[in-house]
């Protein structure tokens, strides 16, 4: 049986788990990498490159605003797509590394879940030192996420109903933390205890939601912020 149809042994193992190399079709490229379609509007770069490694990646964010970028959306994922694209990196040490490099481009997150493998008090914070650090640069666009990258703490992946539900109550939670108060929330699905963000932005953050379905339209409207 071919290597690539095969159960193949495991790379390591515990008493708890084990881990297995990658297909023989899923190893990542070694040359060129894999690029998701760039869309211009304008002056405006709508994603960064998917499949580059964050230690060289191409092109250099501060060559966008040489370029004349003003915008640009980062992808807020635990896997790439694919696993040939190689690459998916943690998307807070990212923009932090744009903030650095960077003085006029505006960045979003495209899109942060900030429901299920990430609590939303921490989505908060991540956020809140995000627009720190970019004042009047950094929005957060969140929205319900897909099972590609919610699945991965094991947890039920609810209806897109309930993910809704659980996304409306995210954003109560973060606002009520942007207030630099200390707060607790005891909702149907997240609960807080006398927690305090004390780094915040002067401005207020703007939560751009997601909708591809008339029921998260209605929830970008009266949650949303962010144009």
């Amino acid at each position: 049986m071919p290597l690539s149809n095969a159960r193949v042994p495991p790379l390591a193992e515990s008493p708890r788990g084990a881990c297995f190399p990658p297909r023989v079709e899923d190893k990542p490229f070694t040359g060129l990498r894999a690029r998701v379609p760039v869309r211009l509007d304008g002056a405006r770069l709508r994603t960064l490159e998917r499949g580059a490694s964050p230690a060289r990646p191409r092109p250099p964010r501060a060559a966008q605003e040489e370029l004349g970028f003003t915008f640009a959306l980062i992808s807020d994922h635990f896997h790439p797509w694919i696993d040939r694209q190689g690459q998916s990196q943690f998307v807070w040490s990212v923009v932090g590394g744009i903030a650095i490099s960077t003085g006029e481009l505006r960045l979003g997150t495209g899109v942060t879940c900030p429901t299920i493998r990430i609590h939303p008090a921490i989505v908060a914070q991540a956020a809140a030192t995000a627009a720190d650090m970019m004042p009047g640069r950094f929005f957060l666009g969140v929205g319900t996420g897909e099972n590609l990258n919610e699945h991965v703490l094991g947890d039920r992946w609810p209806s897109s109903g309930e993910r809704l539900e659980m996304l409306e109550e995210a954003v109560e939670v973060m606002r009520l933390l942007w207030r630099g108060e200390t707060c607790s929330f005891e909702g149907k699905h997240y609960r807080v205890e006398d927690a305090r963000i004390y780094t915040l932005p002067s401005d207020r953050i703007d939560v751009v939601v997601a909708a591809a379905v008339p029921e998260a339209a209605g929830l970008a409207r009266g949650s949303g912020t962010g144009s």
